[in-house]
């Protein structure tokens, strides 16, 4: 059953409804060549509510699958993780990557991920949690926790709760740091641009 439906006609958006009832919001633009690869894209904070996509003018001539992935999860940014510590966000987005490697017959090694700032912390994660071998990164937060608990008070208290504890804020601090310790795929293309100031 083809769990996909438009959304917005004018502005091409979808929602995937996953197994767990997630929505997942997003925008596809299919491949203008017989080429073998998706890129998925994870979108940085557009102020206070979520919506953005980014890249989108950049990857529009691209000639692969492009699916650009809107963090919006009940009206709130997530990292594309989780609502009070409820990790259904991940479980939804892999299931939507998933159900596009199947509907064109490739593997995690056709697939790049790529995003700027909280979307490059997505792609970063993704890319490690699911063996991808292309993740292009810009400025990611790597201690997530932090991060939102110290710059993003309303997100943060979407993800983890309103009374969330330290406990919480470092459980989301080693998501990314204990995927980085753990990875041993030396053919695994990462790209990291950052500056000094990040």
């Amino acid at each position: 059953m083809r769990k996909l439906f438009t959304w917005n006609i004018v502005m091409d958006e979808q929602i995937f409804i996953a197994d767990n009832g997630v929505q997942v919001k997003y925008k596809h633009k299919s491949n203008k060549y017989d080429f073998n690869h998706i890129i998925f894209v994870f979108s940085g904070f557009n102020n206070m509510l979520p919506g953005k996509y980014d890249f989108i003018q950049a990857l529009d001539n691209c000639p692969c699958d492009v699916i650009w992935i809107n963090d919006d999860f009940e009206g709130m940014y997530s990292y594309y993780l989780c609502i009070n510590m409820d990790f259904k966000v991940e479980s939804a987005v892999i299931e939507l990557m998933n159900y596009y490697l199947k509907d064109k017959k490739l593997s995690w090694n056709n697939v790049t991920v790529t995003g700027f700032s909280k979307g490059g912390s997505a792609a970063l994660y993704y890319g490690l949690k699911l063996n991808i071998s292309n993740i292009v990164v810009t400025v990611p937060q790597i201690y997530i926790g932090d991060y939102i608990a110290n710059h993003w008070e309303v997100p943060a208290k979407h993800m983890m709760g309103l009374d969330y504890s330290k406990t919480k804020i470092h459980y989301l601090n080693n998501l990314i740091p204990n995927l980085l310790k753990n990875d041993n795929n030396l053919k695994r293309n990462i790209y990291l641009l950052t500056s000094e100031s990040d």
